[in-house]
């Protein structure tokens, strides 16, 4: 018998057998406690200096942090034109 990559029956129980460590073990369960964790202490950072950050959004463990472009400008400027990529398009 031959078998594609997503028909490999040794794939397909690896990746249910993944599935149900993930679950069983609480991966799931912790990573969106700890991802409350997270968001709350970033609010607070975007409350604690609103002159750099201007949104934080995310969820569970995967976030994102807007930082005001005038600031974020200033910091990346200065380190593309220490790596010399100031002129790269």
């Amino acid at each position: 018998m031959f078998f594609t990559y997503g028909a490999n029956p040794i794939s397909c129980v690896a990746a249910n057998e993944t599935l149900s460590i993930i679950k069983d073990d609480g991966y799931q369960a912790h990573a969106h406690e700890l991802g409350q964790f997270v968001g709350s202490e970033l609010a607070r950072m975007k409350e604690k200096y609103p002159h750099l950050c201007e949104e934080v959004r995310g969820r569970g463990l995967m976030w994102g942090i807007e930082l005001d472009p005038t600031f974020a400008a200033g910091i990346y400027g200065k380190r593309c034109a220490l790596y010399g990529m100031g002129n790269a398009r």
